[in-house]
Protein backbone atom coordinates (compact mmCIF):
# COMPACT_ATOMS: atom_id res chain seq x y z
CA UNK A 1 0.00 0.00 0.00
CA UNK A 2 2.93 2.49 0.71
CA UNK A 3 4.35 2.03 -2.45
CA UNK A 4 1.33 2.28 -4.40
CA UNK A 5 0.60 5.32 -2.78
CA UNK A 6 3.87 6.86 -3.13
CA UNK A 7 5.67 6.24 -6.22
CA UNK A 8 2.66 7.55 -8.71
CA UNK A 9 3.38 10.68 -6.38
CA UNK A 10 6.73 11.04 -6.44
CA UNK A 11 6.29 10.06 -10.19
CA UNK A 12 4.42 13.24 -10.52
CA UNK A 13 6.08 15.30 -7.96
CA UNK A 14 9.77 14.22 -9.90
CA UNK A 15 8.54 15.23 -13.51
CA UNK A 16 6.97 18.57 -12.45
CA UNK A 17 9.95 19.74 -9.77
CA UNK A 18 12.41 18.46 -12.74
CA UNK A 19 10.12 20.70 -15.29
CA UNK A 20 10.63 23.79 -12.56
CA UNK A 21 14.45 23.18 -12.21
CA UNK A 22 15.39 22.65 -16.07
CA UNK A 23 12.67 24.92 -17.60
CA UNK A 24 12.03 27.90 -15.23
CA UNK A 25 14.44 30.53 -14.47
CA UNK A 26 14.36 31.63 -11.28
CA UNK A 27 16.54 32.62 -8.70
CA UNK A 28 17.49 29.43 -5.93
CA UNK A 29 17.31 26.74 -8.34
CA UNK A 30 20.40 24.74 -7.27
CA UNK A 31 18.94 25.16 -3.89
CA UNK A 32 16.13 22.93 -5.12
CA UNK A 33 18.17 20.38 -6.99
CA UNK A 34 19.93 19.98 -3.27
CA UNK A 35 16.78 19.55 -1.52
CA UNK A 36 15.74 17.12 -3.76
CA UNK A 37 19.01 15.24 -3.04
CA UNK A 38 18.67 15.25 0.55
CA UNK A 39 17.29 11.87 1.12
CA UNK A 40 19.91 10.42 -0.56
CA UNK A 41 22.40 12.08 1.85
CA UNK A 42 20.57 11.97 5.44
CA UNK A 43 19.94 7.78 7.35
CA UNK A 44 16.91 6.29 6.86
CA UNK A 45 16.74 6.52 10.32
CA UNK A 46 17.47 10.34 10.66
CA UNK A 47 14.12 10.87 8.48
CA UNK A 48 12.29 8.74 10.49
CA UNK A 49 12.77 10.64 13.42
CA UNK A 50 12.34 13.94 11.81
CA UNK A 51 8.95 12.77 10.58
CA UNK A 52 8.06 11.76 14.33
CA UNK A 53 9.00 15.26 14.98
CA UNK A 54 6.86 17.01 12.76
CA UNK A 55 3.88 14.46 12.49
CA UNK A 56 4.08 13.07 15.90
CA UNK A 57 1.35 13.95 18.79
CA UNK A 58 3.52 16.22 20.27
CA UNK A 59 4.71 17.46 16.99
CA UNK A 60 4.81 20.87 15.25
CA UNK A 61 1.63 19.86 12.90
CA UNK A 62 0.98 16.44 14.09
CA UNK A 63 -1.09 17.03 17.45
CA UNK A 64 -3.66 19.38 15.47
CA UNK A 65 -4.19 16.55 13.17
CA UNK A 66 -4.48 14.05 15.95
CA UNK A 67 -6.84 16.31 17.97
CA UNK A 68 -9.06 16.06 14.68
CA UNK A 69 -8.96 12.08 14.38
CA UNK A 70 -6.02 11.84 12.46
CA UNK A 71 -3.07 9.86 13.50
CA UNK A 72 -0.34 10.40 11.56
CA UNK A 73 2.76 8.77 13.40
CA UNK A 74 2.60 4.73 13.83
CA UNK A 75 -0.21 4.65 11.39
CA UNK A 76 -0.53 4.26 7.68
CA UNK A 77 -0.23 8.12 6.71
CA UNK A 78 3.53 8.27 8.62
CA UNK A 79 4.44 4.98 6.48
CA UNK A 80 3.33 6.38 3.34
CA UNK A 81 5.05 10.07 4.13
CA UNK A 82 8.40 7.82 5.26
CA UNK A 83 8.40 6.08 2.00
CA UNK A 84 7.74 9.31 -0.65
CA UNK A 85 10.77 10.93 1.51
CA UNK A 86 12.99 8.26 1.09
CA UNK A 87 12.33 7.16 -2.59
CA UNK A 88 11.82 11.17 -3.56
CA UNK A 89 15.20 11.74 -5.87
CA UNK A 90 14.93 9.21 -8.39
CA UNK A 91 12.55 10.33 -10.72
CA UNK A 92 13.79 13.86 -10.48
CA UNK A 93 17.68 12.46 -10.88
CA UNK A 94 16.50 10.78 -14.39
CA UNK A 95 14.16 13.11 -16.02
CA UNK A 96 16.19 16.46 -15.41
CA UNK A 97 19.44 15.43 -17.37
CA UNK A 98 17.04 13.91 -20.01
CA UNK A 99 14.85 17.33 -20.28
CA UNK A 100 18.31 19.16 -20.81
CA UNK A 101 19.63 16.78 -23.36
CA UNK A 102 15.90 17.43 -25.55
CA UNK A 103 15.96 20.69 -25.04
CA UNK A 104 13.05 23.29 -25.95
CA UNK A 105 13.78 23.50 -30.26
CA UNK A 106 10.46 21.23 -29.94
CA UNK A 107 8.65 23.05 -27.65
CA UNK A 108 9.49 26.71 -28.81
CA UNK A 109 8.54 25.68 -32.02
CA UNK A 110 4.64 24.00 -31.30
CA UNK A 111 4.72 27.38 -28.89
CA UNK A 112 5.13 29.63 -32.21
CA UNK A 113 2.09 27.66 -34.02
CA UNK A 114 0.02 27.80 -31.10
CA UNK A 115 0.13 24.85 -28.71
CA UNK A 116 -1.15 25.35 -25.52
CA UNK A 117 0.92 24.46 -22.50
CA UNK A 118 -0.82 21.18 -21.75
CA UNK A 119 -0.70 20.27 -25.62
CA UNK A 120 2.88 20.44 -25.54
CA UNK A 121 3.30 18.55 -22.61
CA UNK A 122 1.86 15.98 -23.51
CA UNK A 123 2.81 15.82 -27.26
CA UNK A 124 5.68 16.72 -26.83
CA UNK A 125 7.79 16.92 -24.03
CA UNK A 126 6.39 13.73 -22.13
CA UNK A 127 6.91 11.33 -25.05
CA UNK A 128 10.53 12.58 -25.30
CA UNK A 129 11.45 12.08 -21.14
CA UNK A 130 9.09 8.59 -21.01
CA UNK A 131 12.28 6.67 -20.32
CA UNK A 132 13.96 8.54 -18.29
CA UNK A 133 10.37 8.57 -16.45
CA UNK A 134 10.09 4.65 -16.72
CA UNK A 135 13.95 4.36 -15.24
CA UNK A 136 12.64 6.81 -12.61
CA UNK A 137 9.74 5.10 -11.69
CA UNK A 138 11.26 1.48 -11.55
CA UNK A 139 13.85 2.92 -9.08
CA UNK A 140 11.32 4.48 -7.03
CA UNK A 141 9.52 1.53 -6.76
CA UNK A 142 12.27 -0.64 -5.56
CA UNK A 143 13.47 1.99 -3.07
CA UNK A 144 10.09 1.96 -1.99
CA UNK A 145 9.85 -1.87 -1.54
CA UNK A 146 12.97 -2.11 0.22
CA UNK A 147 12.52 0.87 2.53
CA UNK A 148 13.28 -0.39 6.20
CA UNK A 149 14.86 2.42 8.81
CA UNK A 150 12.47 5.40 8.15
CA UNK A 151 9.57 3.00 8.14
CA UNK A 152 10.59 1.08 11.28
CA UNK A 153 10.69 4.24 12.99
CA UNK A 154 6.92 5.75 12.17
CA UNK A 155 5.29 3.17 11.91
CA UNK A 156 5.41 1.59 15.67
CA UNK A 157 5.31 -1.94 14.43
CA UNK A 158 3.09 -3.37 14.76
CA UNK A 159 2.46 -6.84 13.80
CA UNK A 160 -0.60 -7.04 10.72
CA UNK A 161 -1.69 -3.39 11.14
CA UNK A 162 1.62 -0.78 10.30
CA UNK A 163 3.82 -4.14 9.15
CA UNK A 164 5.97 -3.43 5.61
CA UNK A 165 7.59 -6.47 4.34
CA UNK A 166 10.60 -5.70 5.66
CA UNK A 167 9.86 -5.13 8.55
CA UNK A 168 7.92 -8.11 8.32
CA UNK A 169 10.97 -10.28 7.39
CA UNK A 170 13.34 -8.48 10.62
CA UNK A 171 10.44 -9.50 13.22
CA UNK A 172 10.17 -12.93 11.62
CA UNK A 173 13.98 -13.56 12.23
CA UNK A 174 13.90 -11.94 15.59
CA UNK A 175 11.61 -14.47 16.54
CA UNK A 176 13.21 -17.44 14.98
CA UNK A 177 10.63 -18.11 12.69
CA UNK A 178 13.23 -18.50 9.90
CA UNK A 179 11.25 -20.34 7.38
CA UNK A 180 8.57 -16.65 6.93
CA UNK A 181 11.24 -14.62 7.04
CA UNK A 182 13.57 -16.21 4.09
CA UNK A 183 10.36 -16.28 2.25
CA UNK A 184 9.32 -12.86 2.63
CA UNK A 185 13.45 -12.71 1.81
CA UNK A 186 13.13 -14.36 -1.14
CA UNK A 187 10.03 -12.57 -2.27
CA UNK A 188 11.87 -9.09 -1.71
CA UNK A 189 14.80 -10.49 -3.79
CA UNK A 190 12.84 -11.82 -6.89
CA UNK A 191 11.12 -8.48 -7.41
CA UNK A 192 14.82 -7.18 -7.03
CA UNK A 193 15.78 -9.12 -10.03
CA UNK A 194 12.84 -8.18 -11.79
CA UNK A 195 13.46 -4.75 -11.44
CA UNK A 196 17.09 -5.01 -12.41
CA UNK A 197 16.09 -6.70 -15.78
CA UNK A 198 13.85 -3.72 -16.26
CA UNK A 199 15.98 -1.16 -15.77
CA UNK A 200 18.58 -3.14 -18.10
CA UNK A 201 15.60 -3.53 -20.68
CA UNK A 202 15.13 0.34 -20.49
CA UNK A 203 18.06 1.28 -20.95
CA UNK A 204 18.35 -1.24 -23.72
CA UNK A 205 15.40 0.23 -25.45
CA UNK A 206 16.33 3.50 -25.26
CA UNK A 207 19.95 2.82 -27.06
CA UNK A 208 17.78 1.62 -29.80
CA UNK A 209 15.62 4.38 -30.23
CA UNK A 210 18.51 6.90 -29.91
CA UNK A 211 20.14 4.85 -32.52
CA UNK A 212 17.33 5.02 -34.79
CA UNK A 213 16.61 8.94 -34.07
Amino acid sequence: MCTLIAVPLNTIFGVMFAMLVVRRRMRGRNFFSLFADLPLALSPVVIGLSLVLVWGIHGWFGGWFFEHGIRIIFSLPGMVLATIFVSLPFVVREVVPVLRAVGTEQEEAAEVLGASPSRIFWRITLPSIKWGVAYGVILTTARALGEYGAVAVVSGRMTGQTETATIFVDSQWTQFNEEAAFTAALVLAVIAVIVVVAVNLIVRKEDIDGHHR
